[in-house]
């Protein structure tokens, strides 16, 4: 498969989160965007997760791809210039190895009662939001290094974004404030439209200047 078609995992993911997100809350009356978590969606006996859990495995898969172009790009690049690239490349993918993970170990139902597996999937969670943030951080710094300033400061704009918007929602949760889910999902789907850029400009990257710059 060419580089474009894994690439395209970029524009894939974040369009099937969002269509899972929008459709999830369509069909399940009652259902607030506004103070629900996502994952509320998919847990344990939640109505039509069977419908929606191969979605966020499409989602999870695509994410995948997208890490394996990029780091198909990075290795195009002067070796010198790959080490921040690299780095970035792994978060990705152990970020989407959690992400796939979360799938088959669900969230508990809303309640006091916590379970071994809703334990695990909180672990889970937590650890594929601090994955993409950290992929965030070492994709634009790789982007600084290659000189691409612009793309760079847009990876660093987001990332400030996830963290503050992330923050936030982990307060909001903890102290029961109704505005968690609105939280959640700026900080979800500001990661999203990182993701969704950045294979949008390295798709549309002209094949002639990535060999230019690797010194081919």
């Amino acid at each position: 498969m060419s580089k474009r078609a894994w690439l395209s995992g970029g524009i894939l993911a974040p369009v099937t989160y969002l269509v899972v997100v929008v459709l999830g809350g369509l069909i399940r009356p009652g259902y607030s965007h506004y103070s629900e978590a996502i994952s509320e969606l998919v847990a344990s006996g939640a109505p039509n997760k069977a419908l929606l859990d191969p979605l966020f495995v499409l989602y999870n898969l695509a994410g995948l791809a997208f890490a394996y172009g990029v780091l198909r790009c990075v290795r195009s690049r002067p070796e010198e210039k790959r080490r921040f690239g690299l780095i970035a490349t792994g978060f990705l993918f152990l970020g989407g190895l959690v992400g796939l993970a979360t799938v088959f170990v669900p969230q508990d139902p809303a309640g006091p009662a916590v379970t071994a597996t809703g334990a695990v999937h909180i672990v889970l969670a937590g650890s594929s939001s601090i994955l993409s943030m950290l992929s965030m951080l070492f994709f634009g710094l790789w982007l600084r290094a290659t000189q691409e300033t612009a793309m760079a400061r847009h990876s660093f704009a987001s990332l400030i974004v996830v963290f503050v918007s992330g923050g936030l929602a982990a307060a909001s949760v903890a102290t029961g404030f109704g505005a968690s889910g609105l939280l959640e999902r700026i900080t979800i789907f500001s990661y999203l439209q990182w993701m969704f850029v950045v294979a949008l400009w390295l798709f549309r990257l002209p094949e002639h200047r990535v060999r230019r710059r690797a010194g081919v």
